[in-house]
């Protein structure tokens, strides 16, 4: 758990860096009861391994897995493309204790955002490529995004990490 005052930068470096799941959770916002979790992802990647890691920590709290994909303009899906993508997830979650959710935005971080609102979440998880140097500057990660802007925890789990 990385308690966060302004979830900074060391916070982010924090969430880059670990080769272990990383809960951000910010100052005041400590009452981890974690019954809906929302684990928001393309499906395309394989990110099964580290989609167990949710499961399992999901299974701990006894908490509803809410599978999302945002659907944006720009990389629009049908749904049932999208639902088809999200599948192959929802068979590894125990108990039935999963739902597919598609939810339109403009953009991803907006998208979650506002799902895991709607629902009242109690953490938002998600899968991260720990970029570095140059990859860092041209392309931007949601997840340090949304462990800096977000008032609901965010589960970091590591895609780059066995």
């Amino acid at each position: 758990i990385a308690p966060c005052g302004q979830c900074g930068s060391n916070t982010q470096r924090i969430v880059r860096e670990s080769p272990v799941p990383v809960l951000a959770v910010k100052v005041g916002n400590e009452k981890l009861k974690f019954k809906n979790v929302v684990f928001a992802s393309s499906f395309e990647e394989d990110v099964h391994k580290q989609f167990l890691r949710v499961v399992e920590f999901a299974d701990l709290m006894n908490a509803h897995i809410h599978l999302l994909y945002v659907n944006m303009p720009f990389n629009f899906k049908e749904t049932d493309e999208a639902e088809a993508n999200m599948h192959a997830f929802h068979k590894k979650c125990p108990r039935g204790t999963c739902s597919v959710n598609v939810y339109n935005a403009l953009n991803e971080e907006r998208g979650i955002q506002k799902f895991a609102d709607s629902i009242k979440a109690d953490v938002i998880a998600l899968t991260t490529h720990g970029k570095s140097g140059f990859m860092k500057l041209v392309s931007r990660s949601i997840t340090e995004s949304l462990v800096n802007h977000s008032e609901v925890p965010v589960l970091s789990v590591n895609i780059n990490v066995e």
